[in-house]
C-alpha cells in the first residue's frame, strides 16, 4: 500500500506529515464540490447543509492547498492538484449523470479519492 511504502522508505515523520496533508486537502475539496454540484435529494444530510458560497469554497481550497504545499513541497502539490481536478470533474459528471447531483455518499467518495491521490503521489514522489 502507499502508506506502507511511505513508512518503509520515507520514515515516520514524513509519513505523518503526508497523512496530515492528505486529510486536510481531501476535505478541502468538499465545499467547492457542494457549491458546483446541486443536491440530488432535498432531504439528505448534504442537502440540509444548504448551498456553499464561492468565497467559503475558495477559503477551504486555499487552506487545503497551503497545507499540501507546506507539508509535501511544490512538485507533489502540483501533481496532486492536477489529480484532484480530474477527480472533481469526473465525479461531478458521474453524479449528475447517474443521480442528478451530489449526496453525502458522493462527497464521501470525493474525499476518499482525494486522500488516495495524495497518498499515492507521495508514495511515488517521496520514495
Amino acid at each position: 500500500s502507499a502508506l506502507a511504502t511511505l513508512l518503509a522508505t520515507a520514515g515516520g515523520w514524513t509519513t505523518l506529515l503526508v497523512l496530515a496533508s492528505a486529510h486536510a486537502v481531501s476535505r478541502s475539496v468538499i465545499p467547492a464540490f457542494m457549491s458546483h454540484v446541486p443536491s440530488a435529494r432535498h432531504d439528505g444530510l448534504s442537502a440540509s447543509v444548504g448551498h456553499i458560497d464561492i468565497r467559503t469554497s475558495a477559503i477551504a481550497l486555499g487552506i487545503g492547498g497551503l497545507t499540501l504545499l507546506a507539508l509535501n513541497g511544490i512538485c507533489a502539490t502540483l501533481v496532486v492538484l492536477l489529480l484532484l481536478a480530474g477527480i472533481f470533474v469526473f465525479l461531478r459528471w458521474l453524479a449528475l449523470r447517474q443521480i442528478g447531483g451530489q449526496t453525502g455518499d458522493v462527497l464521501g467518495a470525493l474525499q476518499q479519492c482525494g486522500e488516495i491521490a495524495v497518498l499515492t503521489t507521495a508514495a511515488t514522489l517521496l520514495t
